[in-house]
């Protein structure tokens, strides 16, 4: 997807998948984006073997490419890593504490846009 920058040119995002299979730490999950907004993610996160889910609620963040398989973007959406979760980042256990969660880190994130403008 391509997007205006501040300075008219358009930028070449590569934004995560609507579903993907978990790697590293959460290997042996499937995750779905159940919900996004312009700042923040949720993904149900959903064990292979037995089913059981929670709810992994984020930040969104980008970053430049680093690697061979993302030339040609601008922009790369990432899932945050593990050192970010409780800062940035929440396993919920429920749909409740998912969407509770959801709504502080919006306005968390309104309330850090408001100070830097």
């Amino acid at each position: 997807m391509n997007v205006q920058s501040k300075n008219s040119t358009k930028m070449n995002i590569k934004y995560l998948e609507k579903e993907r299979l978990g790697r590293s730490s959460i290997k042996g999950y499937k995750l779905k984006r159940v919900y996004q907004s312009s700042n923040v993610s949720c993904y149900k996160k959903i064990s292979i073997k037995s089913g059981h889910y929670s709810y992994e609620v984020f930040e969104r963040n980008f970053t430049k490419p680093r690697f061979d398989s993302e030339k040609g973007y601008d922009l790369i959406e990432n899932y945050p890593h593990d050192n970010l979760f409780g800062m940035y980042a929440f396993d919920c256990s429920t749909k409740n504490k998912a969407i509770a969660k959801i709504k502080f880190l919006i306005k968390r994130c309104k309330e850090r846009e408001k100070k830097s403008a």
